[in-house]
């Protein structure tokens, strides 16, 4: 707003900015931020002028040969902007871990930020595996860097409550140099939780949807757990039997009726007070 340079973004991005009235035109070469999102507040715009955008291609991708005893399925789903977008769903609630992997030719010395939107990935637990992972096809072993997504370890750069299948949505922006290596395998993985990879779209695009980080989902499903246990808790019955004289038969077939109920959604204990009771044969 006084004229700095704050950074350098893509064409892309700057017709979303421009279109949803959060940017406008200075020259052909600038743009002037106006009202930004919240969302928008957090980026930095630290991309790189000639920076190259990959985006998830659920297409391009392959189920790791070590992983066909996972569930993996690749989908089309619509989105809550009625999007009809193509993904790959892999993982499950067992402690299989799954994994996909795509194989691409980069240049060299290169800057590139690879985009992708993950729903899911997380369980009640708190205890789901989730990364994303750039190897580097160098002959060098263990040449590869790994994203620790479960937990938002590493941040994304947005995060929000979503329609689609488990209600979280987070996009991420890996920014990376190939340094002197052309070829690369980028790789999602996921252990003991379902996982929705698809396409990002642009950030401003979201802006609709409602904010909910790690810390806030957490506190959700706390609240829904407790909720449950609420609604499906047993009563407990008490029988006051103290001090009536009743036949041993009737009292047979009270407890008979009684015991009968016993592991019902509705009740748990049957107590039974007989302190003073006298049973008439």
């Amino acid at each position: 707003m006084n004229g700095e340079l704050i950074g350098y973004t893509y064409p892309k991005r700057v017709k979303g900015l421009v279109k949803h009235g959060r940017a406008e035109i200075v020259d052909d070469t600038e743009i002037r931020l106006l009202d930004l999102s919240p969302a928008e507040n957090n980026l930095d715009f630290s991309e790189e002028r000639n920076m190259n955008i990959l985006n998830f291609n659920p297409s391009d991708f392959r189920i790791n040969p070590q992983c066909r005893n996972s569930s993996y399925s690749k989908e089309v789903i619509t989105d809550d902007f009625l999007n009809n977008l193509s993904t790959y769903k892999i993982g499950d609630w067992k402690w299989s871990w799954c994994q996909i992997d795509s194989d691409a030719k980069l240049e060299k010395n290169t800057d590139y930020l690879f985009r992708f939107a993950v729903a899911g990935g997380y369980n009640n637990t708190f205890d789901a595996v989730s990364r994303f992972i750039i190897t580097k096809n160098s002959g060098i072993e263990d040449d590869y860097t790994g994203y620790n997504l479960a937990k938002s370890a590493y941040k994304p750069v947005l995060s929000k409550s979503t329609n689609i299948e488990h209600g979280w949505l987070r996009v991420f922006e890996v920014q990376f140099n190939t340094g002197d290596c052309d070829s690369f395998t980028f790789s999602f993985a996921v252990m003991h939780a379902e996982a929705r990879i698809m396409p990002a779209l642009d950030n401003e695009a979201y802006a609709s949807l409602p904010d909910m980080d790690y810390a806030q989902l957490c506190e959700k499903i706390k609240a829904d757990i407790s909720k449950m246990h609420s609604n499906n808790s047993a009563r407990k019955v008490n029988i006051d039997l103290s001090g009536a004289v009743i036949r041993e038969e009737t009292l047979q077939e009270i407890m008979q009726k009684f015991d009968a109920l016993r592991g019902d959604d509705e009740t748990g204990d049957i107590n039974f007070n007989l302190s003073g009771t006298v049973i008439d044969d």
